[in-house]
């Protein structure tokens, strides 16, 4: 079974350097920088082909966005680095067949988790509220990083009082709830939000009126 691993990883570089490299488009979570973090199902975009799982550090699904893909650092592994492979199907100039082909090779950096942060609409977890804005939504503690976190429902609670709405925006009577309350009031977010790979987490906040 070994062999025969290694046997098509040997066939899959033979035939890659069939084919004319070029420079591909990639993006690692919203950014350009090549690092995945760990605890996270981070999100990949390659403008052509998709990525192979080889290195034994990953688990690599599709998503439903256009050439993305969900990849997860497994818990086992401890390095800081990874050989990342792109693969994509090409026409063999050779027997004019179409075969699999890697088309890049690079190294990825694997970082620590970054802590998520619960935002109302313009206004992060223990900030005043801006009453412009009341979609609910996570983002990373880093501009740079984009969050993959869906808002699948969440509960706004003050005191004995909550509301509770599925999706990310807050209903008319909460939001006429906001409103009527003193300054700096506190209301408290309870989210459930779920990653790229369908995986449900919990997000907590506060937020002052």
């Amino acid at each position: 079974m070994q062999i025969k691993f290694f046997f098509s990883l040997a066939i899959l570089f033979s035939l890659s350097k069939l084919i004319s490299q070029e420079n591909y488009h990639y993006k690692f979570n919203g950014s350009k920088d090549t690092f995945f973090l760990r605890d996270y199902a981070n999100s990949f975009y390659t403008e052509k082909g998709f990525p192979v799982n080889l290195d034994g550090a990953f688990i690599i699904e599709p998503t439903k966005k256009h050439q993305t893909w969900a990849v997860h650092t497994l818990d086992t592994v401890r390095r800081t680095t990874a050989t990342f492979l792109i693969a994509n199907y090409e026409i063999n100039p050779e027997t004019q067949e179409r075969e699999k082909v890697i088309i890049d090779k690079f190294i990825v950096k694997i970082k620590g988790a970054i802590k998520p942060v619960l935002w109302l609409g313009n206004s992060v977890s223990g900030e005043k509220i801006d009453t412009t804005a009341f979609n609910v939504h996570v983002e990373f503690d880093n501009d740079s990083i984009k969050a993959e976190y869906k808002i699948e429902s969440f509960d706004l609670v003050y005191g004995s009082t909550i509301f509770s709405s599925i999706g990310k925006s807050l209903t008319k009577s909460m939001i006429d709830f906001i409103l009527a309350l003193k300054k700096d009031e506190k209301v408290l977010l309870d989210v459930t939000c779920s990653d790229l790979r369908g995986t449900k987490k919990q997000i907590r906040g506060s937020f002052v009126r």
